[in-house]
């Protein structure tokens, strides 16, 4: 009787886990797409960078006058 249980239990715990994997890559899958916001910031991003617009974190720690973090 007690073996039965467990094997019940093992095989369960099986399909649990093959579930799981599932979601998980599902879930992965999802983070690879941009929302049209994102996206918008991105392009936005891009083309600051080619104007030359940007600049670097470490410049506007200088400018606030944060030492190195």
């Amino acid at each position: 009787m007690e073996a039965e249980i467990e094997k019940r239990i093992l095989k369960e715990l099986s399909e649990i886990k093959k579930e799981l994997k599932i979601m998980k890559k599902q879930l992965m899958d999802l983070d690879i797409f941009l929302t049209e916001e994102e996206h918008k910031l991105v392009n936005e991003s891009i083309k600051h960078e080619k104007e030359g617009k940007l600049i670097t974190l470490d410049s506007v720690l200088k400018k606030l006058g944060v030492e190195d973090v």
